[in-house]
């Protein structure tokens, strides 16, 4: 058993605030690059861990959409081309939005 200053101790080296990126992102060290997902891979980019991507994307090449998510310039760039110009899909997302709005409070 555990005494109580010990149980002290565990529980303030448990505590998360002061935590260094690298310890925060863990999977960037310990996991292999190629079998991470892209996703990850943009994360620990995003962080400055990583230079690049496996697929060569660099932290200029990346952006962080309305969502929270990191996703490439060009992409974010081609999803707003095809909101602006088809009234139709922009129509279709924003009523999408809508209800998940209406659903998740």
């Amino acid at each position: 058993m555990a005494s109580s200053r010990q149980k002290k101790a565990i529980k303030s080296a448990s505590k998360t605030t002061g935590r260094k990126t690298s310890q925060k992102y863990g999977y960037c060290t310990s996991e292999p690059r190629s079998a991470m997902k892209p996703s990850k891979q943009k994360i620990c980019v995003w962080q400055n861990i990583w230079e690049k991507t496996n697929s060569g994307l660099t932290k200029d090449m990346l952006v962080e959409n309305s969502q929270g998510k990191i996703v490439s310039k060009r992409r974010r760039e081609a999803a707003l081309k095809l909101l602006a110009n088809n009234p139709h899909i922009r129509e279709q997302f924003l009523k999408h939005r809508k209800s998940k709005k209406s659903t998740n409070t």
